[in-house]
């Protein structure tokens, strides 16, 4: 990731359906995580909201686990850096899940990206530092001819440079 003056811009949570939640940080199972069980409350399904429900309850490390795998696997990360957008960074860390049309989609509902370098890599949060997309451009991206590389590349979890 390269450094934009140290600007960090948009930040939202993009789940499976490709609804967005737009929060200002993304938070931390470390410092924040009553946060992630708030999103978990608010969001889940019901059998999800029980989970986090009881973990709250009695605060029971298992849960906390299972909260936490709940939320990496039904939200991706999502940030803006830089001034102007330069970049857009997906984060994810859901299993056996395929991002890829979800990713598009978000990036074909928000043109204001279509100058942007993409970047898809999972969540380091999760002690897991992989890169899937590093710098695509948006148009390439977007672009259905480049559909089964780049989908293959978020199955295969190497990284991919057009």
């Amino acid at each position: 990731m390269k450094i934009y003056a140290g600007f960090m811009g948009r930040a939202w949570l993009l789940a499976k359906d490709g609804s967005t939640i737009d929060v200002e940080k993304h938070p931390t199972p470390k410092y924040q995580f009553d946060e992630i069980v708030d999103v978990v409350l608010s969001y889940g399904n019901d059998r999800e909201q029980a989970i986090a429900q009881s973990y709250l309850d009695t605060e029971d490390e298992s849960l906390a686990q299972q909260v936490l795998d709940i939320y990496y696997n039904n939200w991706c990360k999502v940030r803006t850096w830089g001034n102007f957008n330069e970049e857009i960074t997906f984060r994810i860390n859901s299993d056996g899940y395929d991002w890829y049309r979800v990713i598009v989609d978000f990036l074909l509902d928000h043109p204001m990206f279509k100058n942007s370098v993409v970047t898809v890599e999972s969540d380091k949060a999760s002690g897991v530092c992989k890169t899937y997309w590093q710098d695509i451009p948006y148009a390439e991206a977007i672009d259905d001819s480049n559909a089964a590389v780049l989908a293959s590349q978020l199955d295969d979890r190497d990284i991919v440079v057009l």
